[in-house]
């Protein structure tokens, strides 16, 4: 697997267990500033209000789920 996508998964790891933990001062860390996360229930966070709703539920184990694994395969050279 090239380094790249190697990279971008062990930060994907680092994230879930961000939300599981809950781990807040990574979390700004590893999140945008012009994040906008949309729940599935349609409510819509920015980055400082997601922060907020994480710290007030505490761990969010959805993202402690089991993921796929990926095949990845490059298209155009990053």
């Amino acid at each position: 697997m090239e380094a790249h996508l190697i990279e971008l998964l062990e930060f994907e790891q680092q994230r879930q267990r961000a939300l599981t933990q809950p781990d807040l001062i990574l979390l700004e860390k590893l999140l945008a500033e012009d994040l906008i996360h949309i729940h599935s229930t349609g409510m819509v966070h920015n980055k400082p209000q997601f922060l907020r709703h994480v710290e007030r539920m505490g761990a969010l184990p959805q993202f402690a789920a089991k993921r796929p694994t990926f095949a990845w395969r490059a298209i155009l050279p990053f």
